[in-house]
């Protein structure tokens, strides 16, 4: 009779464990819901941005936040992450520009022709061993097999593995 009663003492300590689990969880959800805030920003502007202009964070956050809507959210991050941030708000001003003009380049709908051409540099070229290498990284084995949501990434790391010649 004591196992059971140990045993029953246990499954209610589980119990209420996975439902602080689950509470835990709720507030994390709500956070990176309110967090996103679609809907209390304007979508970014369809027209390139101006080299040399200057912008305010209201406007990068308007372009950047409109890029993560139309799907480039990974991309957006790791934009992020080559300026140095891991937020929007820890980008220096100095590198907002720099920053729209990547958004531009890598938020897009990149044609498979692109990534082609890209291919076929890097096999001319003096890199052509860690064209294998860079496809794994894309959880790929050829120009068939990426998936279009890793292109950005992708042409990102070639353009990368091209200039260090």
């Amino acid at each position: 009779m004591d196992k059971t009663r140990e045993y029953e003492d246990i499954i209610q300590k589980l119990k209420d464990a996975s439902a602080e689990l689950q509470k835990a969880i709720g507030q994390l959800e709500t956070r990176i819901a309110e967090s996103e805030q679609p809907d209390l920003i304007e979508s970014a502007p369809d027209k390139a941005p101006e080299p040399g202009k200057k912008y305010t964070f209201t406007e990068l956050r308007t372009i950047i936040a409109g890029k993560a809507r139309e799907g480039f959210t990974s991309t957006v991050k790791m934009l992020l992450a080559k300026h140095g941030a891991t937020k929007l708000s820890e980008i220096k001003e100095e590198d907002y520009s720099s920053l729209v003009s990547d958004a531009e380049e890598y938020c897009r709908k990149i044609p498979a022709d692109e990534i082609n051409s890209v291919v076929e540099t890097i096999k001319a070229g003096s890199n052509a061993g860690q064209l294998e290498a860079l496809f794994e990284h894309q959880f790929a084995t050829s120009v068939e097999d990426l998936k279009e949501e890793h292109y950005a990434s992708f042409l990102w790391d070639a353009r990368r593995l091209i200039n260090a010649r």
